[in-house]
């Protein structure tokens, strides 16, 4: 495969100009022969540092596009399984002097050859397109913990990665519901995009939300005909799902006010798409949001406490704000902000992956939880990041390991941060999972 690989690189940086592109897709080949196989992305790709495979390089995985495409290499799941690897990070556009649009690219691809497949992250694409679906499995898994199926399918399946790891995300018990906030002194509106998961898995962080956004002057709106986002659906290459999520939640808010997202994933794929569409809606996250607020209207307590942060892909590459974070979180003080050590590094989260690929996730995610525990060793702290994927994925990654540490988005720490009477306070943020 390596030389397979190597070859194919050779014969696109050589042959260019003679390629026949009639035997694949015209647009497509023309995206990939941007790339000039410079090798420059190699070393902040992740996988590559993993696996120091030239295949499961960005250059690696445009040459398999190319030959795919070109009837060169044979169709096959053994030849797409690095395609397969990327994370869609997005590390490596940042680093790529040709202007590649590498994620936008294996989108494409993987919506020109995509099909409907069973697979456990094909089913959760599935369960996101309906919130119904998806609150009834909460709430059989709730029936399960109290029966004692729970810790008797956890038990079962321990070698089982993909089921073990769902088992890790659910929640220990069902969502309560979300409180509106009522300010009749507001004068302005927002509506806020709470995504397919944050309402059963992190209720808190909705309610964190409204209440900082109450406390800044703002009524806050969560239209319930919401839907998924659809980002999943989009880099699995269902696109004409993606297209319609689009639509519904375009239907679903006002175009007069803005759309505030809880997930950096969400934002990212919100205004990426309504762009796309030539729709008028205005999507912002949250703490894109929050910038442009005058933070310091609020009487924020004191605490002293330490806050690592952990920065998305979505956040720093997707929506280009690496420091967001920092910048929101530093209106509190006593507050000592430190940055994940390797936090341009992608934790392995990336949407549906770390169930697609949960070796490799994990191995992504090793290197942070050392990090973390290294941190903990000096002083304790609160791991903030502001991507629901990433969270969980964190989550699961600390209970392996025994390691109790909140993991919060940052709404969740300002919430707990509000004048006492305003706050939502213990952290930690999620809940820790019991045993059934």
């Amino acid at each position: 495969m390596f030389g397979a690989i190597i070859a194919l690189i050779m014969r696109s940086t050589q042959s260019l100009p003679c390629r026949n592109a009639s035997t694949g897709d015209p647009a497509l080949l023309a995206e990939a022969d941007q790339c000039v196989k410079c090798g420059l992305c190699a070393p902040h790709c992740p996988t590559y540092g993993l696996l120091q495979n030239e295949a499961d390089s960005p250059r690696g995985r445009i040459a398999l596009i190319q030959g795919l495409l070109q009837g060169a290499i044979e169709n096959s799941p053994g030849n797409r399984q690095a395609l397969d690897r990327c994370l869609m990070c997005g590390n490596c556009e940042q680093h790529c002097p040709s202007g590649v649009r590498f994620t936008r690219l294996l989108d494409d691809f993987r919506a020109r050859s995509y099909s409907r497949s069973v697979s456990i992250a094909g089913l959760l694409r599935y369960l996101l397109v309906s919130r119904r679906l998806l609150r009834r499995l909460f709430a059989l898994w709730s029936l399960s913990r109290k029966t004692g199926l729970a810790a008797f399918l956890q038990a079962s399946w321990p070698a089982h990665q993909r089921v073990a790891k769902i088992l890790a995300f659910l929640p220990a018990q069902p969502a309560g519901k979300i409180k509106t906030i009522p300010l009749t002194s507001a004068k302005k509106t927002l509506s806020l995009f709470s995504g397919c998961l944050s309402p059963d898995m992190e209720p808190r962080l909705i309610n964190s939300s409204m209440r900082v956004l109450s406390a800044l002057g703002w009524q806050v709106e969560v239209p319930s005909a919401q839907g998924c986002c659809g980002a999943m659906h989009q880099h699995a290459g269902d696109q004409r799902q993606a297209q319609q999520l689009l639509q519904i939640n375009a239907a679903a808010f006002s175009s007069k006010q803005p759309i505030v997202a809880l997930s950096t994933a969400c934002s990212a794929q919100l205004q990426s798409g309504f762009q796309a569409m030539h729709d008028t809606h205005q999507a912002v996250d949250i703490l894109q949001f929050l910038q442009q607020q005058d933070l310091t209207r609020v009487d924020w307590r004191a605490d002293e406490q330490t806050l690592l942060i952990h920065t998305p892909c979505s956040l720093r590459n997707a929506l280009a704000e690496p420091d967001l974070i920092h910048k929101v979180l530093a209106c509190l003080p006593n507050s000592r902000l430190l940055s994940l050590p390797d936090n341009e590094r992608c934790c392995g989260a990336a949407g549906s992956y770390m169930l697609e690929q949960p070796a490799l996730a994990d191995a992504l995610l090793q290197p942070k939880l050392d990090a973390l525990a290294l941190e903990l060793r000096q002083q304790p702290v609160i791991l903030v990041t502001a991507n629901i994927g990433c969270r969980l994925h964190f989550v699961a990654g600390l209970r392996a390991r025994g390691i109790e540490v909140p993991v919060c988005h940052p709404l969740d720490v300002l919430a707990a941060a509000l004048p006492i009477e305003e706050a939502i306070s213990p952290i930690p943020c999620l809940p820790k999972r019991g045993t059934g």
